[in-house]
């Protein structure tokens, strides 16, 4: 994140700072040290907001933005219950239980 910007100064010299959203990035602005707010560009704020994607295209970009966790298979080895407490097993018969 890059560094904020006092509302008042914002204030003061706006045209100046729409034109660094414009040209460098997203421009931070804060309040008593805190951020409160930010100007982006038009095109950053249509591909972000109103970009129309379908659910396939959000999904994939989760994929690949998670993807070394996906991949780590030691993160899931210890989730699925070993045991077949309260389920029936493959090899269960029923009938066995009616004797």
């Amino acid at each position: 994140m890059s560094d904020s910007i006092p509302i008042f100064e914002a204030k003061n010299r706006l045209p100046y700072f729409i034109h660094k959203a414009e040209t460098e990035g997203p421009v931070f602005l804060s309040r008593r040290g805190k951020n409160v707010a930010v100007i982006i560009s038009m095109a950053e704020y249509e591909e972000k907001f109103l970009k129309k994607r379908s659910f396939i295209d959000e999904v994939n970009d989760l994929k690949e933005e998670y993807l070394d966790v996906l991949d780590n298979e030691d993160i899931f080895a210890n989730l699925r219950d070993k045991n077949d407490f309260g389920r029936p097993s493959m090899y269960h018969h029923f009938e066995d239980e009616e004797k």
